[in-house]
């Protein structure tokens, strides 16, 4: 009777260990999955509007990219949060549909190691020019705020300008300062609103 107690208490100590390292591995396994297939819908997304995936080497495929385009962009997917993943996703997303018809603009994706951030590179020429278009993005676009905001109040036919040039990728700071003198023209004499 003594012995049957004992080895139900074991198979019972037995069970519970193995149950628990069960639902671990499991749960394990089942973040993979979905990190996966979070990846795969992401890849199918980016495909259909002309991104390609970029293998390893990197460096040497940016290179080549490079020598064929005038400008590349690279989304490097890595380890970030939520709403960073999120920002740069969209905002590659929506370079990739602008880019779609640019037969000299490249734009790939690809997936970095746990520690690598979430970025998009833009290269030109073999150069980097910007590590991180989405930052490049968000700073302009609150430049252009803040330059509205200094406008007087009977300037209000230009918060359309204003909302035309939030929804243009522009990376090159010579647009931004050519965006800058568009906005400001009218009160400098031009009545065009386009200084040469």
């Amino acid at each position: 009777m003594i012995s049957l107690k004992s080895d139900d208490q074991c198979l019972e100590a037995f069970c519970k260990e193995h149950c628990t390292t069960a639902n671990e591995k499991f749960h394990k396994c089942q973040n993979i999955y979905e990190t996966v297939q979070s990846r795969i819908e992401f890849a199918k997304r980016c495909e259909t509007f002309g991104a390609e995936y970029l293998q390893y080497p990197h460096k040497q495929r940016i290179a080549s990219a490079c020598d064929k385009y005038e400008n590349v962009y690279v989304l490097l997917d890595g380890q970030g949060d939520d709403e960073t993943t999120t920002q740069n996703q969209s905002a590659f997303v929506e370079l990739a549909k602008n880019s779609q018809l640019d037969s000299k603009t490249a734009c790939y994706f690809t997936w970095t190691d746990c520690t690598g951030d979430v970025k998009i590179e833009h290269y030109r020429k073999n150069k980097r020019v910007h590590e991180d278009v989405a930052k490049e993005l968000e700073t302009k676009n609150n430049e252009l705020h803040e330059l509205v905001a200094l406008l007087p109040s009977r300037s209000g036919n230009y918060f359309f300008l204003l909302a035309t040039l939030n929804t243009t990728l522009v990376i090159d700071h010579k647009a931004v300062y050519s965006w800058k003198r568009a906005i400001f023209a009218p009160f400098m004499g031009d009545p065009v609103g386009i200084l040469p």
